[in-house]
């Protein structure tokens, strides 16, 4: 006996299964990919050396592996939504303050 529901043509299960890993997989995409493309222009403009943008990444990957439990308990708790949401409005919100002028 499956643990999924086996209705055969619905749609609303294939829909369940990827409006989430769509969602998920934009969000990995753009917060774990985008540096490679952006961190020779990050480190121009920062004044630091490509390696130094390459780790505080990789810090912040860190950060991430130590934020994750209590993450996975608010997500327990409230729902992956929004969680998924208030995540990447940090992201959001991250990318605005690299873009704020430093000493200028």
């Amino acid at each position: 006996m499956s643990a999924w529901p086996t209705t055969a043509g619905s749609g609303a299960q294939t829909r369940l299964v990827a409006t989430p890993g769509l969602a998920q997989t934009l969000a990995w995409a753009s917060s774990c990919y985008l540096p490679a493309v952006l961190a020779p222009a990050m480190a121009r403009d920062l004044g630091l050396a490509v390696p130094m943008v390459f780790l505080a990444f990789s810090l912040a990957l860190v950060v991430s592996a130590l934020v994750g439990p209590a993450a996975c308990r608010a997500i327990d708790k409230l729902g992956g939504r929004p969680m998924l949401l208030a995540s990447n409005g940090l992201f959001a919100l991250g990318l605005g303050l690299c873009r704020w002028p430093r000493g200028r």
